[in-house]
């Protein structure tokens, strides 16, 4: 039998040790879900992941949080389709102001067939720009730019010497589906 998908998060819930009545009523007429609880309490108890993420040597930790440092997303402070009350769909450039370490970054996008192109000035040479993991090139003066397919490809990070920040792709920073 498969567990109920309805009930997925329930049973998260109650293998951690928490309360969901309903999910718990359940189990008494579902074998498949009772079977799933069943796993999940063995995952987060003894020989599963809990034990072995509370169990991991600290330089193996610090190892791992050097390699996959944590991103900072950066905050829309404004985009230009504000003033007009457009959308995404209804435009083919626009500009939208985020806030990166106190520095206002501006990033245009602009329409380019049924793709983006995306351009932006850092404002120290020490920040890089990049896209799906790759150094975007810059120029003298820290202009860069990234042509993109799809609407759900604009997201790009910047790496500063502070960090990683995530710039979010236009839809998410306007707050639109993709």
């Amino acid at each position: 039998m498969r567990p109920c998908r309805r009930f997925e998060q329930a049973l998260i819930v109650l293998a951690e040790g928490g309360e969901a009545p309903e999910a718990a009523a359940h189990l008494d007429q579902c074998e498949g879900c009772t079977r799933r609880l069943a796993e999940y309490r063995h995952l987060l108890g003894e020989g599963g992941i809990a034990r072995v993420t509370q169990n991991a040597p600290a330089e193996w930790i610090a190892r791992a949080a050097a390699i996959f440092p944590e991103a900072r997303r950066a905050a829309v402070l404004r985009h230009s389709l504000s003033q007009v009350g457009a959308r995404l769909r209804d435009t083919d450039t626009l500009q939208i102001a985020y806030e990166v370490d106190g520095v206002v970054l501006r990033v245009q996008y602009a329409r380019l067939g049924t793709g983006w192109q995306i351009t932006g000035r850092v404002p120290d040479l020490s920040w890089t720009v990049q896209h799906r993991g790759a150094s975007v090139p810059l120029d003298p003066e820290g202009g860069f730019q990234i042509d993109v397919r799809e609407t759900a490809d604009t997201g790009f990070d910047l790496v500063l010497p502070s960090g990683r920040v995530a710039i979010p792709g236009v839809a998410e920073a306007l707050g639109e589906p993709v």
